[in-house]
């Protein structure tokens, strides 16, 4: 049995903008949670000190949060090369292996912030 990268492809780009969207929604939810007032706080203790860092901690934590998509994004859009076949799937493997365990992790993450975020705007409204 052998691994076709085309058939590959077509598993790893979807992945890849699921994952992009639920790193969007991650970012909107906790926005979400800041502009809900001070009763909010961010476990990610990274995440915690660029936060009170105002705008520009803000900004560089987008950044960071975005930068680890370069490396996937280049193990998704690498193409087949005749001279070295078994390493660019190899590379194509890990990659769908990533992409499907950060896609979990991050679906886990982004339907706990939303689930915290409805009830406590449940709560506030009620």
């Amino acid at each position: 049995m052998q691994l076709e990268i085309k058939r590959l492809n077509k598993f790893l780009t979807p992945l890849l903008i699921a994952l992009v969207l639920l790193d969007f929604l991650d970012v909107s939810f906790t926005l979400s949670a800041f502009y809900q007032g001070p009763v909010f706080v961010e476990f990610n203790r990274v995440a915690h000190t660029l936060f009170d860092m105002q705008f520009w901690g803000f900004i560089a934590a987008l950044v960071l949060k975005y930068v680890i998509l370069l490396p996937i994004a280049y193990g998704v859009h690498l193409s087949e090369r005749p001279n070295r076949p078994v390493q660019v799937r190899v590379v194509k493997l890990g990659t769908l292996a990533g992409l499907f365990g950060a896609d979990i992790l991050m679906a886990y993450i982004v339907t706990l912030d939303g689930i915290s975020l409805l009830s406590y705007l449940g709560q506030v409204r009620a």
